[in-house]
């Protein structure tokens, strides 16, 4: 299919305007990906603000969402979108999860390295929980603590119920056509501020999900108490065949091992 892959640290605004009426309309793209090879500091002063490449300033970040947005809705192909080191205000995120909800083909979303925040996921859940094609979630290095840890679980709450009406439905009908599969099965977010808040949150939603194939929550602050909810998950769930925690300091090696034991069962029952 059809792929774009657009560098846009030096696209000045006036360069924008063409090409965000163009990405909108792009209806027979599978692909897209932009990226940035810098991410400027959250604490650019404001004498510095003036340099920032247009896509990382808080005005022009909305009408690229805007633009995103309109080419969620209108593809009818597209599978694929990441976004590498861009700064997205709230609004561009809101205008984009507006944009998620009402795609019917959107499978993969990825965030690496970009200024996402609390804020931001929050005006993303709407989106991610009304979505019923996504199955790939990706938020790495995208500044995220315990509120976001909480709200990840709500989406997988949503997921979850969401499928199992489904299914029960299905059986009520004895339709066995239906794709059940449809919906989150792996979710990655590495390298964020998540703790043992998050942790329990996500034990909570995991405990009876039968959809879930793979969660990395490896290099966050996940400590002791966090590692014993999910391990406390792993024992009733039997779908997450990948639970990954390395690089959290506060989880024991023993924990670790219990855990990864009963996910290779999962795995090979």
């Amino acid at each position: 299919g059809n792929q774009l892959n657009l560098q846009c640290d030096g696209i000045s605004k006036t360069e924008w305007a063409p090409a965000l009426v163009a990405l909108s309309k792009a209806v027979s793209l599978s692909r897209v990906r932009l990226y940035c090879d810098v991410l400027p500091s959250q604490t650019t002063s404001k004498s510095q603000k003036p340099n920032l490449s247009a896509v990382h300033q808080v005005a022009f970040s909305a009408k690229l969402g805007k633009a995103l947005a309109d080419l969620l809705q209108n593809g009818r192909r597209l599978t694929e979108l990441e976004f590498q080191k861009i700064n997205f205000s709230t609004e561009a995120l809101t205008q984009l999860a507006m944009g998620i909800g009402k795609s019917n083909t959107l499978k993969t979303l990825k965030f690496q390295e970009c200024f996402v925040g609390d804020d931001g996921f929050a005006a993303l859940v709407p989106g991610l929980s009304d979505n019923e094609s996504i199955s790939q979630l990706v938020l790495n290095s995208c500044h995220l603590t315990d509120r976001s840890g909480q709200r990840i679980a709500t989406v997988i709450r949503h997921h979850r119920n969401r499928r199992d009406a489904t299914t029960w439905e299905d059986n009520l009908r004895q339709d066995s056509n239906q794709d059940r599969s449809k919906g989150l099965q792996m979710i990655e977010v590495q390298s964020n501020r998540l703790g043992d808040k998050s942790a329990q949150a996500l034990s909570d939603a995991l405990k009876k999900d039968t959809w879930l194939k793979e969660l990395d929550l490896s290099k966050n602050y996940i400590n002791a108490d966090g590692g014993k909810s999910l391990a406390e998950m792993i024992e009733e769930n039997d779908s997450l065949v990948s639970l990954n925690l390395k690089y959290n300091d506060g989880i024991d090696a023993l924990t670790i091992a219990t855990i990864t034991r009963a996910t290779a069962m999962n795995k090979d029952p």
